[in-house]
Parts: C-alpha cells; sequence; structure tokens
C-alpha cells in the first residue's frame, strides 16, 4: 500500500509496519497495471435447487458487462450464496505492482 502522498510503499504482515520504500529514493520506478482479463460481474449459476443471476451494478459501469455461465448441479443448497461469493470475488480487476528497487 502507498502513503497518504503516494510516495512511499509500505508492506506490513501484522500491526506494524514491515519495510518503508520511498518513490525517489529505493525505488527507480513504478507501474501499476489493472488486469481485466478475469473481471466477471454478471453471473449465472444453474445448481440442483435452480438458477441464479448475480451480478454487481457499479463493476459493469466500471469495466463493461462480463458475463459467465456455469453448471454446477452437484451444488445441493446455498447456490445463491456462491453466486453471490464469487461475484464479490471477481468483480475487480487484479492489480499488478512493478517496482524497481535500488535506484
Amino acid at each position: 500500500m502507498t502513503d497518504e502522498n503516494d510516495d512511499r510503499i509500505v508492506f506490513n504482515t501484522g500491526a506494524t509496519i514491515d519495510h518503508a520504500l520511498t518513490v525517489g529514493k529505493d525505488i527507480g520506478s513504478l507501474t501499476v497495471e489493472e488486469d481485466r482479463e478475469n473481471v466477471v460481474n454478471d453471473y449465472w449459476l444453474t445448481w440442483d435447487g435452480g438458477t441464479e443471476r448475480v451480478s454487481d451494478g457499479e463493476s459493469i459501469n466500471r469495466y463493461g458487462r462480463r458475463f459467465k455461465y456455469e453448471s454446477k448441479t452437484q451444488i445441493t443448497s446455498g447456490g445463491l450464496a456462491v453466486a453471490q461469493a464469487f461475484v464479490d470475488e471477481n468483480k475487480d480487476p487484479i492489480q499488478k505492482v512493478s517496482a524497481t528497487v535500488g535506484a
């Protein structure tokens, strides 16, 4: 995560900061990319109890409709919860950060 000025990257594994790197001092360059390839924001799931459709309007507005259909008839209960969890997990792109350290 970056600090409030976006000029440091801090790494922590708990309640305290383990490492802090400063852009321009410790980091020569920093690139952030969004990988939208696996974004799913409109999901249809056919399960043993029927078919559920879950979508996320905010994600659709940002990235366009990204549809996926799956049939998982081995699911015997909680189909709506499974579908909602899938959309929650996949509605946003993955951010990839590359840094050149030791500039």
